[in-house]
């Protein structure tokens, strides 16, 4: 069975580069691509019927993106809607069955406070569906080492690691786990999620203090960020920043949400 990915999109050069991440990722997986565009509620009338400059719009996405793809395989999809943001990726999400959500860090969205745009933050803590956040500065390279912060304090199950697997099996990536322990010595739970994933992932383990302590953490051994969206306060220790919790600073690399 493949996979269903959906793409939000505000037609900006952001969106466009998360798209072209997402394909590069999965081209040798069976998967349909939903591309979805939403107009808020309160500026326009409260329909779906698709306006001219958006059809345009659509036009000149799926023209690029049926160029760019490696896997003619790869379907493509459009829908617009006319809601309240997150209720139009929650049902979009619900409709398709969608398996994970990659969008961009800010879209149109130019704000030197923020690395995270008001939408991106909001379908982070707001949808309960694995999300992929790919920045401007994020090279289509396929990833070898996916970095996973925890202090097992939120359980690791099968269902929540499951867009870890997929990415990483894609890719052959290899799983970093960054343990943050205020004891070195472990608890039977803790011991009981290391060996979990470990047989279960294969994963690699290193104390989470002995990356660099780097201010954005340029440098750091690996291509895509992990982080459970029930453990954010985990990366204010990862990522030091006078911003709101969600505005992590990640210097380019995907950051993968899991729910």
């Amino acid at each position: 069975m493949g996979m269903n990915v959906l793409l939000l999109t505000d037609f900006s050069t952001d969106a466009k580069q998360a798209a072209a991440y997402a394909m590069r990722l999965f081209e040798d997986f069976s998967v349909t691509f939903h591309f979805l565009h939403i107009t808020p509620v309160r500026v326009q009338r409260s329909t779906d019927a698709l306006p001219p400059e958006i059809e345009k719009k659509f036009e000149e996405l799926l023209q690029w993106a049926h160029g760019y793809r490696r896997n003619p395989n790869h379907k493509l999809t459009t829908s617009y809607r006319v809601n309240y943001f997150i209720e139009a990726v929650r049902d979009l999400g619900w409709e398709e069955d969608i398996d994970l959500i990659v969008m961009g860090t800010k879209g149109t969205v130019r704000s030197k406070e923020h690395t995270v745009g008001p939408n991106t933050s909001d379908v982070m803590r707001k949808v309960n569906i694995p999300l992929l956040i790919v920045s401007p500065d994020t090279p289509c390279e396929l990833p070898k080492r996916m970095l996973f912060p925890t202090d097992y304090s939120v359980k690791c199950t099968p269902p929540v690691l499951k867009s870890l697997e997929a990415m990483a099996s894609a890719n052959q990536s290899r799983v970093l786990v960054l343990e943050s322990l205020k004891n070195p010595v472990l608890t039977d739970d803790q011991q009981g999620q290391r060996k979990f994933l470990e047989k279960e992932y294969n994963c690699e383990f290193s104390p989470l203090s002995a990356l660099p302590k780097v201010e954005p953490p340029l440098g750091i051994p690996g291509d895509v960020l992990v982080v459970m969206a029930r453990n954010l306060r985990l990366w204010g220790k990862f990522f030091r920043t006078r911003q709101l919790p969600e505005n992590l600073h990640f210097s380019g690399l995907p950051l993968l949400v899991l729910h």
